[in-house]
């Protein structure tokens, strides 16, 4: 078809001229707004700006009575908040500070190379972005532990935020709280729907009452209030997970899951772009105490948790114990152990105890930094039932019932219960780490928080830190699917108080790290190396970005971590291939999860710098453009030799042979175009589409310049509820029109394969976070069943039906439920029924009999009475199989 001629703009004349006023405004706006500023810094402050000053300094101490004042622990700013130096924290119970890390190496080398290569490129770049010392202050932590219980417990007054309404310049009257359409919160109810977190030590809120922000230069205005509304996101996702099973509910779901996914990077984002601000949109306040977690905001009803690195503990000549560093601060260990959080209620999540409750998780990379969001519980220091929220000092296991529940959940995650307590205190046994907390929260429903050590950890002789233990852990896939010994969460650690099962805790997470490293890693290489997609890889020239992330998807992290590999060990699975082509993929891999660590690393440099507070991303691209020209450029021997060696030994052990550690440059044992797609992949940075081509044509003679980088955006990890919600949605919308009259017409059946595609897709997803979850794969495996229905052809169908079978066999693999034997059982007969179509008696007659005795397991017999609608049912099984259902139920 010809292609179609240039229509004509008929706005072609008024655009220019559009643009030449809107310039003029523009330019007369500027000066208007300097003119103002001039008169207002001269001008004495107003009566409502003292007002406000007023009412922030007694917002500030957090409804704490005068007289305890002097009793609380003051609330130091955070290090990137203000240039103060830091007060030192208080001791804290020895069951943390127990072991001293080494040291972490220093990185002075990388901005010297960095440097260098902005010196040696064309394109000029700011000083901030190659060289970014580090601060040197510590922060002060507020720790829950020593401070007392009034500083969390005493009660707050109420208050009324005021609303500026858009028109108040206008003479109109302002709007009210009782007026406002937004329902009024009073500080005292919004302090008993906090959270409570022992692994926070500082939490912020959204200071309400502030001047209000100017919109335009006009005389439209909107406060704070405006821009953030309190909403209840856990009422509403509770109230969505106790509806009835069907379409509405996971309508509901998916899109509240996605409104929060949303909110949170939007305000994530306002947060860390103003993190060394002094005017903030959201200013710190000590509200929640802890020990191992970072500063903490309050905003829409989420909490915000930065993942840095904390101070637990000071010795005799003032030396700082850091929670995750040892001597030196590791907001990397930090950031990882934020991540474990999140995996760890996952974890839980899938234990499938309706009884339990959770709170709305995401997790958000920005600039370098991470912000772990969570939804508001109404839970506090008066509703824990279970674990403990002080450090070990008082141990609940106050309710029968919670206690049955999480005795039934560490079973399944297999995970032994052990005493838990300090030395002179009473010691109770708990199922998972002693600071998980178990509450009975004040809308009388179980929640459980505080997952960070819920997995047990990896034996720590086989890291250079001693303090790995409280982030370097076993995957849940690992002990789910390739370990059948119970283990313990608290081991290595204070926290474990039994002495007599201590020693028998720690052989056994010897035992399973030495069966992880000598078996399933090996096993895994092995069926790494027999992959149909790396044999056929071929190093050509012309390449896609389609077939690069195909290839990276063979290795992806999703496919390490369903065989129970942590992505740390990618060393040690390079270790156990001899493919070359493998070997270059891994490589390829390491460097680019090397470079991401760095760059950030470089970025919390950056935003530590005084001089450089702004929320402009520029200063962050400029390092992202710096150090690719550092990986790019062919002359860089000092950056791909004895410093890229020496950052590759240090993360992924026995990555590099001997022969490579020589002088063999590593540039030539890698492909890089695999290593800057995978860069770009786990960074949330693009470039434009026009210098994507250009490299991929051309990688080795490629200059990255500032204007290639598209966006840099922020990497979400979220709860797989948000993923599910979404296939479960797409899968019965699906069978509702398949269930209707006129499924069968060409329109309605192209509608129905269409969403069991999108289904399909949306649980590949989920069960790459969760392969252990044996719902995700038993509804998996009934969108197959489905797509096998509406197949296009007998051979797809056939295909389809494997799959299904396939899942339903991961889904039992654990322990077998009665509704998914049925739907088993009911897949083989339907597979049956095309074989028998298909003219193969004899293939049909024995899945036939295979359906039958999947209703053999326990549990199932209460589905006879349906299955004996079949005359044949009875021969099919044997007699004896049978007698022995019948006499279960004689009915």
């Amino acid at each position: 078809m010809a292609s179609a001629l240039p229509r004509p703009d008929p706005y072609a004349d008024s655009k220019g001229w559009l643009k030449t006023k809107w310039a003029g405004f523009r330019k007369s706006l500027g000066k208007k707004k300097t003119k103002k500023a001039k008169q207002a810094s001269q001008a004495p402050a107003s009566k409502g700006e003292n007002a406000s000053a007023e009412y922030k300094g007694s917002y500030s101490v957090q409804g704490i009575a005068e007289k305890d004042l002097d009793t609380q622990h003051e609330y130091t700013p955070h290090a990137y908040e203000l240039d103060t130096s830091p007060i030192s924290s208080p001791s804290l119970p020895n069951i943390y500070a127990d072991n001293i890390v080494t040291s972490s190496p220093s990185h002075s080398s990388l901005s010297n190379s960095l440097a260098s290569s902005s010196s040696t490129t064309s394109e000029p770049l700011s000083s901030s972005s190659s060289s970014a010392p580090a601060s040197s202050s510590s922060s002060n932590y507020i720790d829950e532990t020593s401070s007392h219980p009034s500083s969390r417990a005493s009660p707050t007054p109420s208050y009324a935020p005021r609303y500026t309404s858009w028109d108040e310049d206008h003479s109109q009257t302002p709007s009210t709280p009782d007026a406002h359409p937004r329902r009024h919160i009073s500080r005292a109810d919004r302090n008993s729907f906090q959270m409570y977190n022992s692994s926070a030590s500082n939490i912020v809120h959204l200071n309400i009452d502030t001047p209000p922000l100017t919109r335009s230069s006009g005389s439209r205005q909107s406060s704070v209030a405006d821009l953030v509304e309190e909403r209840s996101w856990n009422k509403e996702f509770q109230d969505i997970v106790e509806l009835p099973e069907g379409v509405v509910k996971h309508g509901k779901m998916e899109q509240l899951a996605s409104e929060f996914v949303e909110t949170a990077t939007t305000y994530a984002r306002i947060i860390i772009s103003e993190l060394g601000d002094r005017k903030k949109t959201l200013k710190p306040d000590s509200v929640l105490g802890g020990i191992a977690g970072g500063v903490k905001y309050i905003a829409k009803g989420i909490i915000f948790k930065f993942a840095l690195d904390s101070i637990i503990h000071r010795s005799s000549t003032g030396a700082p114990l850091w929670m995750y560093g040892g001597d030196q601060q590791d907001d990397e260990a930090a950031m990882k152990a934020a991540r474990k959080e999140l995996t760890g209620l996952e974890a839980h999540w899938t234990t499938l105890l309706p009884s339990v409750h959770y709170p709305l998780m995401a997790i958000i990379d920005y600039k370098g930094f991470r912000v772990l969001a969570m939804c508001e519980l109404p839970i506090g220091r008066d509703t824990i039932v279970y674990g403990s929220d002080d450090g070990g000092k008082t141990v609940h296991a106050d309710n029968e019932d919670v206690n049955t529940l999480m005795k039934s959940v560490g079973k399944r995650l297999k995970l032994v219960g052990h005493l838990v307590g300090l030395p002179g205190t009473q010691k109770k046994e708990i199922y998972g780490p002693g600071d998980i907390e178990g509450h009975i929260g004040r809308d009388g429903r179980v929640y459980v928080v505080d997952f960070g050590r819920l997995m047990p950890p990896e034996d720590p002789h086989r890291s250079t830190s001693t303090r790995a233990v409280y982030y370097r852990h076993l995957r849940p896939e690992f002990i789910r699917m390739h370990w059948s010994e119970s283990l313990c969460s608290d081991s290595f650690t204070g926290w474990d108080a039994d002495p007599t099962a201590r020693e028998a805790h720690i052989s056994a997470i010897i035992r399973a790290s030495d069966y992880l490293h000598n078996t399933v890693i090996p096993k895994f290489a092995s069926e790494l190396e027999e992959g149909t997609c790396i044999q056929e890889w071929k190093w050509q020239e012309d390449v896609t970005v389609t077939a690069v992330h195909d290839l990276l998807d063979t290795i992806s992290s999703h496919r390490i971590h369903e065989a129970g590999i942590n992505m740390r060990h990618l060393g040690s699975i390079r270790k156990h291939t001899t493919c070359e082509t493998t070997r270059k993929i891994l490589l390829s891999i390491c460097v680019s999860r090397l470079a991401k660590n760095e760059v950030q690393m470089l970025m919390r440099d950056l935003m530590r710098n005084s001089e450089t507070h702004t929320s402009s991303d520029t200063p962050f691209l400029e390092i992202v453009v710096a150090y690719l020209r550092c990986i790019l450029d062919t002359e860089q021997e000092n950056f791909w030799g004895s410093h890229l060696k020496e950052k590759l030994m240090a993360r992924y052990p026995s990555v590099l042979s001997a022969e490579e550690l020589g002088d063999c440059c590593l540039r030539k044992l890698v492909d890089m175009r695999l290593v800057i797609i995978h860069f770009m992949k786990i960074t949330g940075i693009k470039l434009v589409k026009k210098a994507l081509r250009n490299f991929l044509r051309h990688p080795e003679n490629f200059l990255i310049l500032f204007t290639d980088i598209k966006v840099m955006q922020p990497r979400v990890q979220h709860m797989h509820v948000v993923s599910s919600s979404s296939a479960m949605h797409m899968f019965m919308s699906a069978q509702e029109i398949a269930s209707g009259a006129d499924a069968c017409s060409v329109m309605n059946r192209a509608a129905i394969v269409r969403l069991l595609r999108v289904a399909d897709q949306k649980f590949r997803r989920t069960f790459d976070a969760v392969p252990y979850c044996p719902l995700i794969a038993y509804n998996w495996a009934r969108v197959y069943v489905d797509r096998a229905r509406f197949a296009s052809s007998n051979e797809k169908a056939l295909q389809f039906y494997q799959r299904s079978f396939d899942l339903f066999g991961r889904s039992t693999k654990n322990f077998n439920t009665p509704w998914t034997l049925k739907a088993w059982a009911a897949a083989l007969k339907d597979k049956a029924k095309l074989k028998r179509a298909m003219g193969d008696d004899e293939e049909a007659a024995r899945l036939e009999v295979e359906a039958a005795h999947k209703l053999t397991f326990p549990g199932v017999p209460h589905f006879l009475l349906e299955w004996g609608k079949d005359v044949d049912f009875f021969t099919k099984i044997g007699d004896d199989t049978a007698s022995k259902l019948c006499s279960k139920h004689p009915d």
